[in-house]
């Protein structure tokens, strides 16, 4: 196995497990999901960038149009988090 593919899987790991950090705690549930969503479409996009550079063969074009899939789904994904991310104001926050 390559280097290429072992870091590729540790920064899945990493996302994973960030993932299962958010999806345990206490926040919003709209927010949780579109958060684990959202690292599912990166891991996608790492993963599939990851063989369509180590694929020579007519594969490598399967993995790039599955690159280019996730990476809109990553961009969707992003743009539902940020709309369902907490707001808070100035009132609502407090110091001390």
């Amino acid at each position: 196995m390559s280097t290429v593919i072992i870091i590729a899987y540790l920064f899945i790991a990493t996302l994973v497990g960030l993932s299962l950090f958010v999806a345990l705690s206490r926040t919003a549930l709209a927010t949780k999901v579109n958060f684990v969503l959202l690292n599912i479409a990166i891991s996608a996009w790492i993963i599939s960038n990851t063989y369509a550079d180590l694929d020579t063969t007519i594969g490598a074009l399967l993995w790039s149009m599955i690159a280019f899939a996730s990476g809109a789904a990553a961009v969707t994904a992003l743009s539902c988090f940020v709309l369902t991310f907490p707001r808070y104001t100035r009132r609502q926050l407090t110091i001390g």
